[in-house]
């Protein structure tokens, strides 16, 4: 497999915005554990918080409200869509637990 097909324009930017050296990309990839330039992007990008805020949300959401307003598996999706409409319309409005 090639890693052009891995890289995009999207990288090139990540990398200019972390600052991220990216010379190892020019030499073959069995190589890159040896290379300095690699290794300071593995220790770049592994230092990242990684977050899937969506998918938080909606298991926060889920965990707050399953079952504490109704049991009705209807109503419980008819809530749930409000909840993500209003997310959509007030995306700043967090709540400060």
């Amino acid at each position: 497999k090639s890693i052009d097909g891995l890289i995009s324009v999207k990288s090139q930017s990540l990398f200019s915005r972390l600052k991220i050296d990216d010379s190892f990309l020019d030499e073959s990839p069995s190589s890159w554990a040896n290379t300095t330039s690699f290794l300071d992007a593995k220790k770049t990008v592994s230092m990242l918080r990684k977050v899937n805020d969506t998918a938080e949300r909606a298991i926060k959401i889920m965990q707050d409200f399953h079952g504490l307003i109704t049991v009705e598996e209807e109503q419980k999706q008819f809530l749930l869509r409000c909840v993500q409409e209003h997310m959509k319309i007030y995306p700043d409005s967090k709540s400060k637990h």
